[in-house]
């Protein structure tokens, strides 16, 4: 009855992630890719659900697991570097942008100012060096150098779960 107490701490999730991992193993020899996709994500699962982990590592791993399933679902990783996009470009938008080459700190308003803030989004997420848009202020340049790091790191967790998915 001590096992059931709900005050008890719960037991070590390692066992049953290294279980899965054996399963990986043995599913992979017999070329069953699809059932070692399965026990791939439930082992990394059963790390992040662990209490004994980090909670930097159980981070890191929860947004592993919202951004594209644990590397195995490449439309998820798709759509999501689509709603980063959208985001982004929606936040260029509140923060301000301004055309190259204007001397004013105006900044374009309507649907203008949406298209030419979703413009400079992708171009910000492309790494273009000749930009029609600049961002004037603080927070757009912020919001800039973020979409910069987060769109490539995301198309790559979309690029990692396709090569994943067509590797076999």
């Amino acid at each position: 009855m001590a096992d059931l107490e709900p005050s008890a701490k719960p037991a070590c999730l390692v066992p049953i992630a290294e279980a899965y991992r054996r399963l990986v193993i043995s599913f992979e020899l017999a070329r069953d890719y699809e059932s070692a996709e399965d026990c791939y994500v439930g082992a990394m699962e059963m790390t992040r659900r662990d209490p004994a982990q980090g909670k930097i590592v159980r981070v890191v791993l929860y947004c592993y697991q919202l951004a594209s399933h644990y590397g195995s679902s490449y439309t998820r990783a798709l759509g999501m570097t689509v709603v980063l996009m959208v985001l982004f470009g929606l936040a260029m938008s509140v923060t301000g942008v301004s055309a190259e080459g204007v001397q004013t700190e105006a900044s374009l308003d309507g649907l203008k100012g949406l298209g030419a803030a979703i413009y400079h989004s992708l171009e910000v997420a492309t790494f273009q060096r000749r930009v029609s848009y600049v961002e004037i202020s603080q927070a757009g340049r912020f919001v800039a150098l973020l979409e910069s790091v987060l769109v490539p790191s995301q198309f790559a967790l979309f690029l990692l779960a396709l090569r994943r998915r067509f590797r076999r």
